[in-house]
C-alpha cells in the first residue's frame, strides 16, 4: 500500500509544470474523504482478494457510491469470485434497481453465483430463478432448505410445502427439525396446523423444533394453553419459553413472570428474554438483564447479551449493553455490538474505545470480529469523536479495519463515487 503512493508521487513530479498547476485548481476533497478514498483506491488496485473484502464490508454502507460504481462491471466479470462477490452484495442491498443485474445473473455458468441469484430474486418476490430454487430444494444430505423452502413459498410455489407437513412429523430427529425450520419459512395456516400436528407424534427433545414452529406460526387463542403444557418437560422448558414470547398475549406474559421469578438462572433469563420479545421491557426484566451480564456462567451473559440485541432499543437497553461491552470473553462483545449498531450515541464512545483498545490487534475468531464490528458501530455514530476514530483506523495495518472505516466515513460525507483507473 505504501509503495502504491510511492510510485503515484513519481509519476506527479513527472509531470509538466502546468498540468500540476490544473490540478491545483481543482476543488480538493475533506481531508478525512481524501484519505479514506485513497485507501480503498489502493486496496482494488491490489486484487480480488482485497477487492472481495470491500464489497463484504460494503454490506453496512447499502448503496455507497463509491461501490456502486463498481458492482456493473463487477457482476460482468471473467473472475467467478467476483460475480459471486457483487451478487451477494446486491442481494444484501436489495435495491430494486438492481433486478435486471441480478436476472442477468441466472444463467452464470458458475453454480454458486446462478443460484445466489435466484435468491436474490425470489426474496424480492421475484420468480424467474424458480427452477434453480427447485433443483436446490434439499440440502446434499437429503433434508429440505429452510431458506429455500421459504423462498420457493415467496414466490407461490408450494413444492416444499407437503414435503415439509409429511416429513416434521418423522421419527429422524434431523428430518424433523429440518422440516419444522422450512415450515416457519414458509408460513401460513397450513404451515402452522403441520406444526401443531406434529407436537402430539415426536417426544421429548424431538420436540423442540415443533414448539418453536408452533410459536412462530401459531395464534395467542389457539396455541398458548398446548405451548405452555410443555413446560414440564425438562427439555422443552427453554423452546417453550421461547415459543411463548412469540405468541404473546396476557396469558404467556403472566406464565413468562412466573419462570422469570424462579431460582433457575437460566430458565429465569429465557423468560426474561422472551418477554423482551414481546416488548415487555420493564424494571424486571431489565433487573433480571442485569443480573445476568454478572452472572459468572458466559454461557448466560451471551444469552443475556443476546436477548438485549435483539430487544426494542431504548436509553436503558442501551445502557446494559453498553455494561455488556466490558465484558472479559470477546463473544459477548460481540452480541451486544450487534445491538448496538445503528443505535449507539456518543456516550458509548469511550466504552467502544475500550472495546477497539483491547481487541484490534486480534487477527482471529470473535476478538477479531469484535473489533471490526466496532468500526461499523462507531461509524453510525455523529460527533467529533467518532470521525477522529474513524480517520485514525483509516491507518491501521488490517485491510478489513481500514476498508471498514473507509466505507464509514464515505457514508458519512455522501462522497461521490470515485472510480480507479
Amino acid at each position: 500500500m505504501r509503495a502504491l503512493k510511492c510510485g503515484a508521487l513519481l509519476f506527479a513530479l513527472a509531470l509538466p509544470f502546468f498540468v500540476l498547476v490544473a490540478c491545483d485548481s481543482t476543488p480538493k476533497l475533506p481531508e478525512e474523504v481524501a484519505k479514506a478514498t485513497t485507501l480503498l483506491d489502493e486496496g482494488w488496485q491490489e486484487g480480488a482478494a482485497v477487492q472481495a473484502r470491500i464489497l463484504e464490508c460494503a454490506v453496512y454502507t447499502p448503496g455507497l457510491p463509491y461501490v456502486r460504481a463498481k458492482l456493473d462491471k463487477i457482476a460482468i466479470s471473467q473472475v467467478a469470485a467476483q460475480r459471486q462477490a457483487a451478487v451477494t452484495l446486491l442481494n444484501e442491498w436489495a435495491d430494486p434497481g438492481d433486478i435486471e443485474v441480478v436476472r442477468g445473473l441466472l444463467g452464470d455458468d458458475k453454480e454458486l453465483v446462478a443460484l445466489l441469484a435466484a435468491r436474490g430474486l425470489a426474496s424480492r418476490g421475484d420468480g424467474a430463478g424458480v427452477e434453480i430454487l427447485l433443483g436446490k430444494m434439499r440440502t446434499p444430505d437429503g433434508l429440505l432448505d429452510p431458506e429455500i423452502c421459504g423462498l420457493l413459498a415467496k414466490v407461490g410455489n408450494d413444492a416444499c410445502l407437503s414435503e415439509a407437513v409429511a416429513e416434521v412429523k418423522s421419527k429422524d430427529e434431523a428430518k424433523s427439525a429440518a422440516a419444522a425450520s422450512a415450515l416457519i419459512e414458509i408460513g401460513g395456516e397450513q404451515a402452522a396446523d403441520a406444526a401443531r400436528a406434529a407436537l402430539t407424534k415426536l417426544r421429548a427433545g424431538k420436540r423442540v423444533p415443533a414448539i418453536i414452529a408452533t410459536g412462530v406460526l401459531g395464534t395467542p387463542e389457539k396455541d398458548t394453553k398446548r405451548i405452555i403444557g410443555y413446560l414440564r418437560y425438562k427439555e422443552n422448558v427453554l423452546a417453550t419459553l421461547g415459543a411463548l414470547g412469540d405468541l404473546g398475549g396476557e396469558k404467556a406474559e403472566a406464565k413468562l413472570r412466573e419462570v422469570m421469578a424462579k431460582k433457575d438462572r437460566r430458565a429465569s433469563l429465557a423468560a426474561a428474554g422472551a418477554l423482551a420479545k414481546m416488548g415487555v421491557v420493564d424494571a424486571d426484566v431489565l433487573a433480571k438483564f442485569d443480573a445476568s451480564l454478572s452472572d459468572e456462567s458466559m454461557a448466560i451473559r451471551y444469552e443475556a447479551a443476546s436477548f438485549l440485541s435483539e430487544a426494542e432499543s431504548s436509553p436503558e437497553v442501551l445502557a446494559l449493553l453498553t455494561k455488556a461491552l466490558g465484558d472479559e470473553e470477546a463473544k459477548v462483545v460481540r452480541a451486544a455490538l450487534e445491538g448496538l449498531r445503528g443505535h449507539a450515541g456518543p456516550e458509548q464512545m469511550p466504552a467502544l474505545q475500550g472495546v477497539w483498545d483491547r481487541y484490534n490487534e486480534s487477527m482471529e475468531g470473535a476478538s477479531y470480529d469484535a473489533a471490526l464490528q466496532t468500526v461499523v458501530v462507531i461509524s453510525k455514530i455523529r460527533g467529533p469523536e467518532a470521525d477522529a476514530f474513524l480517520l485514525a483506523a483509516v491507518d491501521h495495518k488490517n485491510w478489513a479495519h481500514a476498508i471498514q472505516a473507509s466505507l464509514g466515513i464515505l457514508e458519512r460525507s455522501n462522497a461521490p463515487a470515485s472510480e480507479p483507473s
